[in-house]
């Protein structure tokens, strides 16, 4: 319960995961997407990431992230719940 709590305490990482839910993006993308800074995305991108509901692979200098199924499971809950 409290690990829904954390993801749910931060607006942003919501927003990110959204975006994640759409398409695997890399932080440039997400820069432009969400209107957030890139060392906030990155901040939040990392916490995502220890939470194990985004996963990075890297295509040459950047790395594109996606959601895991543990991702997917969460978005779809948060979609049922949110009003």
């Amino acid at each position: 319960m409290s690990f829904f709590l954390k993801i749910l305490s931060e607006e942003n990482r919501l927003r990110l995961l959204k975006e994640l839910s759409k398409k695997e993006n890399c932080v440039c993308d997400l820069v432009k997407s969400t209107k957030l800074s890139q060392s906030l995305i990155s901040h939040h991108i990392a916490d995502l990431k220890d939470f194990g509901l985004i996963k990075g692979r890297e295509v040459g200098p950047r790395t594109y992230y996606s959601l895991t199924r543990k991702g997917q499971k969460v978005v779809q809950i948060l979609g049922e719940v949110e009003v």
